[in-house]
């Protein structure tokens, strides 16, 4: 349990991470994002969560491994890093 735990917050802070990047990445001139460029936004968030998943299956031992619930794990864990990444944005930048 306290294993299932440490995954989830890790992937959630790697949601939280995601979004910062994300929007830290929006006011920088030499990155080629804006506000209104919904797909390449996501497309760079999700990017970005499948750097964080690797970097959660490296710093949990999990890379190399074999086995479909190594891979089904590192799936969930895409997906829950952008979608706390996708929430946090749409919580914090209503309008």
């Amino acid at each position: 349990m306290l294993d299932a735990l440490k995954v989830v917050g890790e992937f959630f802070a790697s949601g939280v991470g995601v979004f910062l990047l994300t929007h830290f990445a929006k006011k920088l001139s030499f990155i080629p994002l804006a506000e209104g460029q919904t797909v390449k936004l996501r497309a760079f968030a999700g990017v970005l969560s499948a750097v964080g998943v690797v970097g959660v299956s490296v710093a949990n031992g999990n890379v190399g491994a074999e086995s479909l619930q190594s891979a089904a794990m590192a799936i969930l864990g895409l997906a829950f890093t952008w979608l706390t990444a996708h929430t946090a944005h749409k919580s914090l930048t209503a309008k």
